[in-house]
């Protein structure tokens, strides 16, 4: 990455005043707001919307359309009950198999690999003292994964976890992390009912029956289609269809906007637990890293790819420190620019670090010595090597 110094002046088009253009960062203007959000990239469109455009949608509603056209051919021509029967079993499969709410993992996916309390005795210890000062459940394993992120949770009928995420826990300071531990363990505290697997399953099966049910319209794959099968795909799937992606998407959203305000409550009363643990200031610096989470992911992405699996973390690092104050400043307003949709479970990061920071000030209730912080990094090490190292053979190999 080029380093913050390289740098042109320009005078802004807007106002006049000199703007600094450092190479591989977003020209923009500090005086007047020029140019800070030149691509916006929240999407306005709706989540059935999003999820739609993920690619499997498409595929889908041809085979719905498909299969509504065999069926008219079957019942209209030909009559037989037992192939029909047939045809309504293999149907309801493969709408059942869409339609299953069970996560499809992200193609860069590299499952946590979890540490033994006598690996990371250090860890787990301070952990452990979060959980004591904000009266959380500590939990019964501690992963890493390769992330810019941090999780807590427990599956059915699998041990409590907490998830700390390399590319994330690289780039905070000491108190950060204790405020992202202290965040993470808050969940279990706040009642959020997006962290509740029926809820969260709940959503997402109705968003995968809205999607299958919205007819295609004029690109599908039957509408043009010469003879019977055209004409009965043309006239009936509108009308069976819309009814029914009218009343998944009325259950969805409304499931989706009263988990969403309740999220964004969970979220602010986990913000404050963090707090609690590291100090409002460790908190709220906390959240503004996030603020380049997408550039340092699209960095460890990179460079586990085409470098050297020993050397991610340490290039991570590098990179972390030399993003100029001026890119991070310019996230920051776009930050208060972006209002979060109803549908939204996370308020903006600059947002939740601003109610931070508005609070008096008041002594963290865990603090970590130099000693632990760098007993803590020798336990990661490994761990964090072999993480890299999965990371490459995933994004190589595939």
């Amino acid at each position: 990455m080029p380093a913050a110094t390289v740098a042109k002046n320009q005078a802004c088009p807007e106002c006049g005043a000199t703007v600094v253009d450092v190479a591989g960062f977003i020209a923009w203007c500090t005086t007047c707001d020029w140019n800070v959000d030149p691509s916006p990239q929240r999407d306005t469109r709706g989540f059935f919307s999003r999820r739609a455009a993920r690619g499997s949608e498409r595929a889908a509603r041809r085979l719905a359309s498909l299969l509504f056209g065999a069926f008219g051919v079957l019942a209209l021509g030909f009559g037989l009950w037992v192939p029909f029967r047939l045809f309504i079993g293999t149907f309801l499969l493969a709408v059942a198999l869409y339609a299953q709410p069970f996560r499809r993992r992200s193609p860069h996916y590299v499952g946590p690999l979890y540490l033994r309390p006598e690996e990371a005795p250090t860890l787990y210890a301070l952990v452990g003292r979060v959980a004591d000062a904000l009266g959380a459940p500590k939990p019964d394993r501690i992963g890493i994964d390769w992330r810019y992120n941090a999780s807590f949770g427990r599956r059915p009928g699998a041990k409590r976890g907490l998830v700390l995420g390399a590319s994330l826990w690289t780039v905070l300071s000491p108190p950060e992390r204790v405020s992202i531990i202290g965040h993470e363990l808050g969940h279990s505290l706040n009642g959020d009912q997006r962290r509740k697997r029926p809820v969260r399953l709940a959503i997402v099966s109705l968003a995968h029956w809205h999607s299958l049910f919205r007819p295609e319209g004029s690109r599908g794959p039957l509408r043009h289609a010469p003879g019977l099968s055209g004409t009965l795909a043309a006239i009936v799937l509108p009308l069976v269809l819309v009814p029914l992606a009218v009343i998944t998407y009325g259950l969805a959203w409304a499931l989706r906007v009263v988990g969403a305000r309740h999220g964004m409550a969970s979220e602010y009363y986990a913000d404050e637990l963090g707090a609690r643990a590291a100090g409002p200031g460790a908190a709220a610096s906390c959240l503004e890293k996030f603020l380049v989470g997408r550039v340092c992911t699209d960095f460890v992405l990179h460079t586990a790819r085409f470098g050297k699996p020993g050397d991610l973390w340490i290039s991570l690092k590098q990179f972390a420190d030399d993003i100029p104050a001026t890119e991070i400043e310019r996230q920051r307003r776009i930050g208060r620019l972006r209002l979060p949709s109803i549908d939204s479970e996370h308020p903006p990061s600059q947002l939740r670090a601003d109610v931070l920071m508005s609070k008096p000030p008041f002594p963290a209730l865990v603090r970590t010595t130099d000693a632990e912080q760098n007993a803590i990094d020798m336990e990661l090490a490994p761990a964090m090597l072999e993480v890299a190292r999965r990371l490459h053979t995933r994004v190589t190999v595939g």
